[in-house]
């Protein structure tokens, strides 16, 4: 007789996520709690967001995939693989939302930069 698998409860359920559905998840989660405060994105959010926005680019070694391990990465190198992506017709709406908001988020990292004299685009700190 062939056993089934059970289901312990929610607990099972969540150790099952893939990773990439738990990537997705923190952009989501960010994303709500920022419209629900009215602010930016999280630097934990913005660097999900570039995690999944580099399955989608399907290439290595490339500055969202840099700056989704440290959060650094120079503005206009990000700026041009996101805009890539963007300009892809097949891609999903959710992930032109999630470039909508890194932008956003990169554009503010580098104002702030300034404003505190540090030298914006270029990741350092």
């Amino acid at each position: 007789m062939e056993q089934q698998p059970q289901d312990h409860g929610p607990e099972q359920a969540e150790s099952r996520i893939k990773p990439a559905d738990a990537i997705d998840r923190i952009a989501s989660d960010g994303i709500a709690a920022a419209q629900e405060a009215d602010s930016e994105i999280s630097t934990d959010a913005a660097k999900a967001i570039a995690h999944g926005l580099v399955r989608l680019l399907g290439r290595p070694n490339t500055a969202l995939e840099h700056f989704s391990d440290t959060g650094d990465g120079d503005y206009l190198k990000l700026r041009e693989e996101y805009l890539e992506l963007y300009a892809d017709p097949t891609i999903p709406a959710h992930a032109k939302e999630w470039i909508d908001w890194l932008g956003t988020y990169l554009v503010q990292r580098d104002n702030a930069r300034l404003a505190e004299g540090e030298e914006a685009g270029n990741g350092t700190r």
